[in-house]
């Protein structure tokens, strides 16, 4: 049986043989195809060259681009759901995004910027940048939140104006907003906190649902998850409560600078003002002592309700703890100063009561100086009464010899009235 072929002549039938004979050319010829050049760069297989068109990759929804059978590594396309080049890695349902993600439905231009393997995921905010796979992965409103780096800010939700730069940093935060956090794992179990700032490696990774928290340095940290306006500054440093803040961690041995620390202490802003403060009576019950710190102790206390796993990440080497443990320092102990106060009816502000039982007793030497100056009053009262009364006696002495010396002058004078008889 014989076969006929039919040949059709068209004018586009004829344009698309010669195409398709000049691209054959060409890869045979050149092993490249140059469209709008006639010399393709040597290192490409296509160079596309023009200076008024672009180049159109096929645009298609989320659900048409998941419906591609066995997509190829690096196929890419454009997503119109999303907004975004996007090029597949190879690895099942994971697009490597580059655009502006999702926008609400009552935004014609939602100023997104999205860099990475499902960054931006199920966003519905605005003004969010997202730089690296996962950030802000579970955003829906959230926005003007930055997170650049792997799974930063992945839990997020409502939450606004974050930034988050490290390995999961703001890891869990949802609705938390107003923080900062630069540093692998820092402010990590942060969920509904805000308005916290985070600096250095693990650095508030235990706070949870506080805020106003501040800390600068490696593994500087809360030792509760639910404190407010608490400052850890320094490697390794716990603070224990709210409105504290704490510089350095146990084998600090010395904080200083040339000037000493100044205290607010303005008339114009001081109310209630009354001379309350006891004297002799309060100094005297105190017991001036020389001490050791047990340092690793300190650091059990403090951190006993952190997990293991951070607690061995935080604690110090023995030669650490040795060397500061071996410090003999002088002052007072706190209990002691607080029950002498007890004692004389003082509501002494210079001993710092733990407020929870991660808390430890803390004493504010410069406070003594106001009893001190009190008790060196009292003294001068004493000393200035005991005086008045010695030059009482004195003058009194006086008096007494000037009498003795007028009666012993009028009974001589009459011995010798008697002897002349």
């Amino acid at each position: 049986m014989k076969q006929y072929f039919y040949i059709n002549k068209s004018p586009i039938f004829k344009r698309y043989i010669v195409l398709v004979t000049l691209l054959i050319t060409a890869t045979i010829s050149y092993a490249q195809v140059g469209i709008g050049t006639s010399s393709p760069a040597s290192s490409s297989q296509l160079d596309v060259t023009s200076t008024t068109k672009g180049l159109l990759p096929p645009r298609m929804t989320t659900s048409q681009r998941d419906a591609i059978s066995s997509p190829a590594t690096g196929l890419q396309i454009y997503n119109t759901d999303n907004r975004a080049i996007e090029t597949y890695t190879g690895v099942t349902g994971e697009w490597f995004t580059i655009g502006r993600g999702k926008a609400p439905a009552n935004y014609n231009l939602n100023y997104n910027t999205v860099t990475g393997v499902k960054a931006l995921f199920f966003n519905a905010g605005v003004l969010n940048t997202a730089n690296g796979y996962m950030c802000l992965y579970s955003n829906t409103t959230g926005s003007y939140n930055t997170a650049c780096a792997i799974y930063s800010l992945y839990s997020n939700t409502t939450g606004q104006n974050n930034t988050a730069y490290g390995y999961r940093s703001l890891y869990s935060n949802s609705t938390g907003s107003d923080n900062t956090a630069n540093g692998v794992f820092s402010l990590f179990s942060n969920t509904t906190g805000s308005r916290n700032t985070a600096n250095g490696y693990f650095s508030l990774h235990s706070n949870s649902t506080g805020s106003y928290n501040t800390a600068l340095g490696f593994l500087a940290d809360v030792v509760a998850n639910n404190l407010s306006n608490a400052t850890a500054l320094g490697n390794g440093t716990s603070v224990s409560a709210s409105n504290r803040v704490r510089i350095g961690n146990s084998s600090v041995s010395r904080i200083g600078g040339q000037v000493a620390w100044t205290n607010l202490s303005d008339g114009r802003i001081k109310e209630n003002v009354r001379e309350a403060v006891p004297g002799l009576s309060f100094i005297s019950e105190l017991r001036p002592v020389t001490y050791t710190l047990n340092t690793r102790k300190q650091d059990e206390i403090t951190m006993q309700l952190m997990p293991d796993s951070i607690k061995e990440r935080r604690m110090l080497s023995d030669a650490d703890y040795l060397e500061s443990s071996s410090i003999v320092r002088t002052g007072f102990i706190a209990q002691e100063v607080e029950t002498a106060a007890k004692k004389v009816g003082f509501d002494f502000d210079g001993v710092s009561a733990p407020e929870n039982e991660t808390d430890l007793y803390g004493i504010r030497y410069a406070e003594f100086v106001v009893p001190l100056v009190k008790a060196m009053q009292e003294q001068q009262e004493m000393i200035t009464e005991l005086k008045a009364n010695e030059e009482e006696q004195q003058a009194t002495i006086e008096q007494q010899k000037n009498d003795f010396q007028k009666q012993l002058q009028l009974l001589l004078e009459r011995i010798k009235t008697l002897e002349k008889e």
